[in-house]
């Protein structure tokens, strides 16, 4: 399992199941690989896809400012890991170990239907009471506006790719009036 499938199941998650007005990848401070935000609340989810990853996520700076004061604007009132189901267990005790607050969603691609699969393993609890500010709001929405750039640059791209790759594979097998010439005198 990849990271980038993990990012937008992240996004799913908070954007459907969550109901979170404002998602973004790479946000923050810290560079939040997802997070979320809606009135009353913001969410940040890191994504770990393998054991050495989620080990060595203890070591981060962001961990010991989400325990405290929190003085900084962009602390998320919950924070969660997203893990495959063979990191279950192992991603329970790293997120204890690292602040007890922190909450464990486990992601599993095989399941039916986007709804199912999505579990929480371990809830979060609440980091601190304060609701996101205007600025992060600000901060999310410029955050989203450069995702969709960068969305709708990549689909051009790839539309020029697919009409290029097109034209080459039609010009490869239908013959042209130079090719029917050279053809016609091949079989004179």
């Amino acid at each position: 399992m990849n990271a980038i499938l993990m990012k937008e199941a992240a996004l799913y998650w908070l954007r459907y199941e969550k109901q979170m007005t404002h998602i973004c990848t790479e946000f923050g401070r810290w560079s939040a690989d997802v997070a979320g935000a809606c009135k009353t609340r913001m969410v940040e989810i890191e994504v770990k896809t393998h054991h050495s990853d989620l080990r060595r996520d203890h070591k981060k700076y962001k961990h010991r400012s989400y325990d405290g004061d929190h003085p900084q604007e962009d602390v998320p009132n919950y924070f969660f890991f997203l893990v495959p189901p063979f990191l279950e267990q192992q991603a329970i005790e790293v997120a204890a170990a690292i602040n007890p607050k922190y909450g464990v969603l486990i992601y599993d691609p095989l399941l039916d239907s986007w709804q199912s699969r999505h579990r929480v393993a371990k809830r979060s609890a609440r980091l601190h009471p304060r609701p996101p500010s205007e600025r992060i709001f600000e901060r999310m929405a410029a955050r989203m506006s450069t995702e969709i750039v960068a969305a709708h640059a990549l689909k051009w791209r790839l539309h020029e790719m697919s009409t290029r790759m097109s034209d080459e594979l039609k010009n490869r097998f239908v013959p042209t009036e130079e090719t029917a010439a050279i053809w016609s005198e091949d079989e004179m």
